[in-house]
């Protein structure tokens, strides 16, 4: 009986029942909500998941441009203040933009990581947001002839290159290279370009592949021209295209989007349902 009694005293000293806390603590999410969405005028953004463990802050949301600009996002520049610490994702260091098209929309997903996180309240600063003109000014371009007199050719801050050129009887097709090296917002329209022949007729390019493209500083973008002009209107092969620029290159400045404070408490009912 004696030795029975020592070997369950034993056992009870060997095994002891688990400790809540600790790791199953820095584990658990807040799940936080909002009233509403934010409304900056240009940009409205609706709230995702939101969510709080100890050493990382989940933060998703869908934005909205409704506007006919352009709408550029740096995340950046966010910034979260999450109890007695003010956070900016990816510590404040320069990323790519998000861009948002004219009344499109794009996501936003966020992930901020640190410790003592586990708030059961935040407020976010969306700062970062700015917005461009979708039609800017025209940059006038110099005389250009085809075949190419010179490879290079300066329209304001758009600075292109021709890298292939072949003028046949039927076919007069360019590839062509740009880099934009102002401050605001660079459009690129290929679709504007045409040609003007020596009876004076004007010939669109029919190369219908190009996309407008919209550049930021330094950044660079490709687009090909197709001149088809009948032979008994002109043997292109022997002769010199004057190229029109029309509107392909714009340029509109960029500007910011007044900020706003949006805050997020705990959403009791659905952390303790996602907890359990």
């Amino acid at each position: 009986m004696r030795i029975s009694l020592l070997l369950v005293s034993v056992a009870l000293l060997i095994w002891s029942p688990p400790a809540f806390g600790g790791d199953e603590e820095d584990k658990h999410e807040n799940y936080l909500a909002t009233s509403g969405a934010l409304d900056l005028g240009a940009l409205v953004v609706e709230a995702g998941t939101v969510s709080a463990q100890d050493d990382v802050v989940v933060f998703k949301a869908k934005m909205i441009n409704q506007t006919g600009d352009w709408i550029f996002v740096k995340r950046q520049e966010l910034a979260f203040q999450l109890g007695e610490k003010t956070i900016q994702p990816y510590s404040g260091k320069e990323k790519p933009e998000i861009v948002i098209s004219p009344e499109k929309t794009k996501p936003l997903s966020l992930k901020l990581k640190g410790s003592g996180l586990h708030v059961d309240k935040m407020s976010v600063d969306f700062k970062g947001v700015y917005k461009a003109a979708a039609r800017g000014q025209t940059m006038e371009g110099p005389k250009f002839v085809l075949p190419p007199a010179s490879n290079s050719a300066t329209m304001g801050p758009f600075n292109c290159s021709v890298l292939s050129h072949d003028q046949a009887t039927k076919v007069t097709k360019t590839v062509w290279e740009c880099q934009y090296s102002g401050d605001g917002v660079g459009y690129v329209d290929a679709s504007s370009l045409s040609v003007k022949i020596e009876s004076g007729e004007q010939f669109a390019s029919t190369f219908r592949k190009n996309k407008r493209a919209v550049l930021r500083h330094n950044e660079k973008t490709k687009f090909t021209t197709t001149f088809e002009i009948e032979k008994r209107i002109v043997d292109m092969q022997f002769a010199t295209l004057d190229l029109l620029w029309g509107e392909t290159f714009s340029e509109s400045t960029i500007e910011p989007v007044e900020s706003a404070t949006w805050d997020f408490e705990i959403d009791e009912e659905l952390t303790a349902e996602k907890n359990d």
